[in-house]
């Protein structure tokens, strides 16, 4: 690719996202919907969504306050709170009410408590959406938290508890606290408890409960989203009549002032026993927080490196080994002070007897990344699939879609609220450069969770067993100084991205919504029928073997063997 091509690649992309002013929200090509960012007279942020074609009307609401702003002698106090929100307000004390109303208009509701955020949020018929947001908004306005639910709530909540301590994930994130800072809210135990929520000679969990919400359910600390059939009008005239009575408290969400795990506890290994029969290995890097370079999106990019599939790539050679079977990247934003560098791999039982060498693949995979992988021209690629993806992005469901949005727009300027996750430019390969530096192992967390694995210690909530232990010398020379492998090495430009995305010229022969035969070799034959309704570049292609005579059970289950391997 030459420098020319890159420069006006970089054009391209710079246009694409950068083609609003500072007040506009940028919106895909795709999206016919219409946008509108308002703030109300209590400084709650407000974002309208106006379909006048969607079948469904949906709210969020996302409070900046999460389980980590729990108080330490009341551990899962968030959780509960999300849960006694629901139960009556001043205006319609009936618990019920709210529930009753959305399910007679063909919805559904539901809320979460995160780390950091608490989310509510519901979807219902188009014409329901005044009378929902009626009784949505008085949640945050004049909650009842009704004396005689405290008890019930407390017992679901403590029944999420205990459905969660079969689930290994849960059971591997709960082991995993114990090595974090003590200081850092993450060391606690999020989800709640009989025993956590109980009344105390000192304390009554309602009366606390009261405390939080009036100390962080301000309007200030919260982002609304609401997508409806009607204009924005009327739906901004909906909101500000429903919503400016929140209380605004101007109150302050508690920032994580810690880091996660010092890094001079680092390398570490942590082992985790497993109720199913799973090998996991995860390696995990401590990096500088992301979110500033939130255009660039450094660890996503070498995610994808890291993740490729194909010819070279690390999956493919641990596979041609026998010693996994799929992998996966991640980064997480952790704080202002950091974020997190992840890569699972899913072993085979070879793989996981051959750890060590597993573990050096991937360091030698990453001295791969170091010589051939910051290159202008791989990013730039990159960058366009990201384009291409935000201009044909596909509409997505209504609830789903104002819970992210409500989200994630706290964390981006207002122009990139809808795009801020498919931007990919202002490329620099120092930046690049520093965070892979970070991938290293004396930076290293090894977890790993199997079923057959030894164990001398009990986390304390899930009854996780669990082991933590020193990297020998040994191991860590070896995967400071990876062996080279020739069968490892950085992907190239793919040759079959799209360059052009006109569509074929809508005739009479091709608007029809019945499929045309078109000549094919012998023994095939081709059905085609154009898409006149969405009008993307997207095509999907079925194929039918048919066999002419009926097939045994033998092989129909071979026929069925053969499909799932192909997919």
């Amino acid at each position: 690719m030459s420098f020319r091509t890159i420069t006006a690649l970089t054009f391209l992309i710079s246009f694409m996202f950068n083609s609003a002013n500072a007040e506009e929200i940028i919106t895909s090509p795709n999206d016919n919907r219409l946008y509108k960012n308002i703030t109300l007279s209590n400084q709650l942020q407000v974002l309208l969504i106006s379909d006048p074609n969607t079948d469904r009307a949906a709210a969020s609401l996302d409070i900046d306050v999460g389980s980590a702003s729990n108080p330490k002698d009341r551990q899962g106090l968030a959780h509960f709170l999300e849960h006694m929100l629901f139960l009556g307000t001043k205006k319609y004390p009936d618990a019920n009410e709210y529930a009753d109303f959305i399910s007679a208009n063909g919805g559904s509701h539901n809320a979460f408590t995160a780390r950091d955020n608490t989310n509510y949020f519901f979807d219902v018929k188009p014409d329901a959406l005044p009378g929902a947001l009626d009784r949505f908004s008085q949640f945050f306005i004049t909650p009842l938290f009704t004396p005689k639910y405290v008890q019930r709530e407390r017992k679901a909540v403590h029944s999420e508890y205990q459905s969660q301590r079969k689930d290994d994930s849960q059971r591997n994130h709960h082991a995993f606290k114990q090595i974090i800072n003590p200081k850092h809210p993450d060391h606690q135990f999020y989800v709640g408890s009989l025993t956590t929520l109980a009344d105390t000679e000192h304390s009554h969990v309602r009366d606390d409960l009261i405390s939080f919400y009036n100390q962080y359910y301000s309007a200030n600390r919260m982002t609304l989203v609401v997508l409806g059939s009607q204009s924005l009008t009327e739906l901004e005239a909906l909101v500000t009549q429903k919503f400016s009575a929140i209380k605004n408290t101007h109150a302050q969400k508690p920032v994580i002032e810690v880091v996660k795990i010092n890094k001079q506890r680092l390398p570490l290994m942590l082992k985790v026993k497993s109720i199913k029969d799973i090998r996991i290995l995860t390696l995990s890097f401590i990096t500088p927080a992301q979110r500033e370079h939130y255009q660039l999106k450094p660890l996503q990019y070498l995610g994808s490196l890291l993740g490729y599939e194909g010819q070279g790539s690390l999956l493919a050679y641990l596979k041609k080994q026998g010693y996994a079977n799929d992998l996966s990247t991640s980064s997480h934003q952790e704080s202002p002070l950091e974020s997190y560098f992840q890569t699972s791999i899913s072993l085979t039982p070879k793989g996981m007897a051959e750890i060590n060498q597993v573990i050096s693949s991937f360091f030698s995979f990453i001295e791969q990344i170091k010589l051939h992988g910051i290159k202008p021209e791989l990013y730039l690629e990159q960058a366009k699939l990201s384009a291409q993806a935000f201009e044909f992005v596909p509409k997505q469901h209504a609830s789903s879609y104002v819970v992210s949005l409500s989200q994630s727009m706290r964390n981006y300027p207002v122009q990139h609220w809808l795009n801020a996750g498919y931007i990919m430019q202002g490329y620099s390969p120092d930046i690049l450069k520093s965070y892979l530096s970070e991938v290293n192992a004396q930076n290293m967390l090894i977890n790993i969770q199997a079923q057959d694995i030894a164990t001398d210690r009990i986390e304390p909530y899930f009854k996780t067993q669990y082991s933590v232990q020193p990297i020998s010398t040994e191991q860590l020379q070896q995967w400071r100084n990876p062996v080279a492998n020739n069968e490892l090495f950085v992907r190239s430009l793919n040759p079959f991205i799209s360059e052009s995305f006109e569509l074929v010229k809508q005739t009479k022969n091709n608007t029809s919504n019945i499929p045309n035969k078109q000549p094919q070799a012998l023994g095939s034959t081709l059905w085609h029928m154009g898409d006149n309704e969405f009008l993307t570049p997207k095509s999907t292609i079925f194929f039918n073997l048919l066999m002419q005579d009926q097939p045994s059970a033998a092989e129909k289950l071979s026929l069925s063997l053969y499909s799932q391997l192909l997919k």
